[in-house]
């Protein structure tokens, strides 16, 4: 049984209306009852909803060609670019992360090299999935809890 809304009645109830911010966030990620903290989250084309990087890897090679020029931009404006970092909230399964790190590696092997890929993913270790799509890669991710970390 999902106590959610009860929970989150009883926390207006004490404090008052809360902001939507703090909504979602229950709604989303409280650590039992959440969408995604809970387990039931079905994400792909057979869930509740899909996204572009769970139909096909073009949307990654696309950014990935973007991340690439904005890198050649940057090298033009500043002789020496020691490190560069793509950040990407809500990984998921990371499907998006690894059309472009593949895209990356395969078009830009020097960006490649220095890149360090930041997911934001609020949640419990138990809920990595991308680690397991990311494992070629996974040298390259560092992963937040959020952009304030």
């Amino acid at each position: 049984m999902n106590l959610l809304p009860q929970i989150i009645k009883s926390l207006i109830d004490k404090s008052g209306p809360i902001t939507f911010a703090k909504f979602m966030e229950l709604a989303l990620y409280h650590p039992e009852y959440g969408y995604y903290t809970s387990g039931i989250a079905r994400i792909g084309k057979k869930g509740d909803y899909y996204t572009s990087p769970c139909v096909h890897p073009a949307f990654g090679e696309i950014l990935g060609r973007f991340i690439s020029r904005a890198y050649e931009i940057g090298t033009e404006q500043c002789s020496v670019l020691t490190d560069f970092a793509v950040v990407e909230m809500g990984a998921g399964k990371g499907y998006l992360a690894l059309d472009i790190l593949d895209s990356l590696k395969r078009n830009n092997p020097e960006l490649y090299d220095m890149l360090t890929y930041l997911i934001i993913e609020v949640g419990t270790p138990q809920h990595e999935d991308w680690k397991i799509t990311l494992k070629e890669h996974i040298h390259k991710i560092k992963k937040l809890d959020s952009l304030m970390t």
